[in-house]
């Protein structure tokens, strides 16, 4: 490959990653926070209730960790929309809700 190809191959590289960099930027983020005593139901065996939650849609989930002795977790809800962190938010209210009845 040449200087040209070399310099265009660059270019669409750092394009992507100002992509990138917008959408993340964009993405809607929230904060829940759950009852430590739930977090493991919410998560599910192996991750499996939020890989599903994740595949569905756009919307992800990470778990912070909680401080010695507090009786909350925070869960991070990063979505493509409102909508779609709107929908997160209410599937692990469900959720909880499901494991509190269980």
């Amino acid at each position: 490959r040449g200087p040209a190809a070399r310099c265009a191959s660059r270019a669409r590289a750092a394009a992507a990653a100002e992509i990138a960099r917008r959408k993340e930027e964009a993405a809607c983020r929230r904060t829940v926070s759950v009852p430590v005593k739930l977090v493991g139901g919410l998560i599910g065996k192996g991750g499996e209730a939020i890989k599903s939650l994740q595949q569905e849609g756009c919307a992800s989930i990470s778990v912070g960790k909680p401080k010695a002795g507090d009786e909350l977790q925070r869960l991070s809800i990063k979505a493509c929309s409102e909508r779609e962190a709107d929908e997160c938010e209410r599937w692990v209210w469900r959720r909880g809700d499901d494991l509190r009845a269980a």
